[in-house]
């Protein structure tokens, strides 16, 4: 995401037009954005969609248009795995991976950084039913449990 940043070096240009030849995303606010040098001189190439996606926007959106722009984005690469997460603060504190196995189950790893209990929720996009085992354990996990401070979860989760 590009937001206000007009001024730019070649290099820095270049770098951005390497990542889109590798099928980066990148979002641009304006087409004013990444227009200059560093010295305030037009750039006399632009960026290109190369194998990524490029997506410029008219300079008129505001951060929550932008925001939505952003999420959209890059909702292709999420998994569908979804947590909820209840510590009693208003931040989260729990760290989770999910990696998508070949047999479409996701192994899925979590940690509560924080202070307090989480209670967490576990779930699939468009809710459809999961079935999760503790991997440390080998046991069945409803998919709401807690988090003890420091506490580690290895996870598979399976769609039922």
């Amino acid at each position: 995401m590009v937001y206000q940043t007009e001024f730019v070096t070649q290099a820095e240009l270049a770098a951005l037009q390497i990542y889109l030849n590798h099928g980066g995303t990148e979002i641009l606010d304006s087409a004013a954005s990444l227009s200059k040098d560093e010295y305030g001189n037009k750039h006399k190439q632009s960026l290109t969609q190369g194998k990524g996606q490029l997506i410029n926007l008219n300079g008129k959106a505001d951060l929550d248009e932008i925001r939505q722009v952003a999420l959209k984005a890059s909702a292709q690469g999420l998994p569908e795995v979804t947590f909820k997460e209840e510590n009693g603060t208003q931040h989260k504190s729990c760290n989770w991976r999910v990696v998508k196995q070949t047999d479409g189950s996701y192994l899925v790893s979590s940690l509560n950084l924080g202070k307090h209990n989480a209670d967490l929720t576990i779930g699939l996009m468009g809710n459809k039913p999961i079935q999760v085992t503790d991997l440390f354990t080998q046991n069945a996990l409803k998919p709401q449990f807690s988090l003890m401070p420091s506490g580690v979860k290895l996870l598979k989760v399976v769609v039922k």
